[in-house]
């Protein structure tokens, strides 16, 4: 299998664990408009092509395509891919709009073709064995569930760049929540029906480097603590660090998730209760 890759970027350790050419798959080619982008992907693998457009690579002979190109982007690319007739492996979020993913599926329907969406979380090995106990009866019938997000490389991961733009990702809680979200559907058996939130911007707003922001391009996360420290910020930053939402689910259970970008640690903590007992997580 060949395959093609949009964009490189914090997500090109997903397209590069596929080159495996002992087992006869290879990355072929990428598409990135940036030199430096191009460069650092011919430096990993010297055997491919790197060009600057999703045209010259759409063009190419490939089996499937990574599209690993910024949220705002993948509606536009993962249907240029389909129209190019093919499979693709979609970085979530689909789109950064519900009306943006019907566009994507209509397409599929449309065009035909395959897609993979990059939602990736159920397949921790941590959370597979969470959701083994919980078939299994650990908790007895699930009650309540929450889990509360800590993350201190939040101002780094997404407050200088593109990310804190809420044109561009729609906020954390799609762009970062919603892998939490969708394992404490999965824990309980059951999706939300109603929901209530809140969130703000209550500290990356208020940082004094603002007007120092350049295009700012992550290859890693670093823990910034305090907030204060972090030395620069997206001037249009817009988007909530701190979130909270409580859920009804369709089978009854009561959920809620926290979610802090500016924390001085990292880590998760899932907590589930049932007619029998509380389990809880920490990952």
């Amino acid at each position: 299998m060949k395959f093609g890759v949009l964009g490189w970027g914090l997500r090109s350790p997903v397209a590069q664990l596929a080159h495996r050419p002992d087992l006869g798959h290879e990355l072929a080619v990428l598409a990135d408009p940036r030199e430096y982008a191009r460069a650092k992907f011919k430096e990993a693998n010297p055997q491919a092509d790197a060009v600057d457009s999703i045209e010259e690579l759409l063009s190419r002979d490939l089996d499937a395509v990574f599209v690993l190109t910024p949220d705002w982007l993948h509606e536009e690319h993962a249907i240029a891919c389909l129209e190019a007739g093919k499979t693709i492996f979609l970085e979530k979020p689909m789109a950064v709009t519900a009306a943006g993913c019907d566009r994507i599926l209509e397409a599929r329907r449309r065009i035909g073709g395959r897609i993979y969406a990059g939602h990736n979380m159920r397949w921790f090995p941590v959370i597979r064995k969470m959701k083994e106990f919980i078939d299994q009866g650990a908790v007895g019938n699930v009650k309540a569930a929450w889990c509360r997000q800590y993350v201190a490389y939040g101002g780094e991961a997404y407050f200088c760049d593109w990310h804190a733009d809420r044109k561009n990702t729609n906020g954390l809680l799609l762009q970062k929540g919603a892998h939490d979200i969708d394992i404490l559907h999965w824990l309980c058996g059951s999706y939300s029906k109603r929901v209530v939130g809140m969130g703000g911007l209550e500290v990356y707003g208020q940082n004094q480097t603002r007007e120092t922001f350049e295009e700012y391009e992550n290859d890693h996360f670093r823990d910034t603590w305090p907030p204060s420290s972090l030395d620069r910020v997206n001037p249009g930053a817009d988007i909530e660090d701190l979130n909270m939402i409580l859920m009804e689910l369709q089978n009854g259970v009561k959920a809620s998730y926290q979610q802090c970008q500016f924390s001085p640690d990292s880590w998760r903590n899932y907590t589930l209760i049932g007619c029998r007992r509380r389990r809880a997580w920490r990952c």
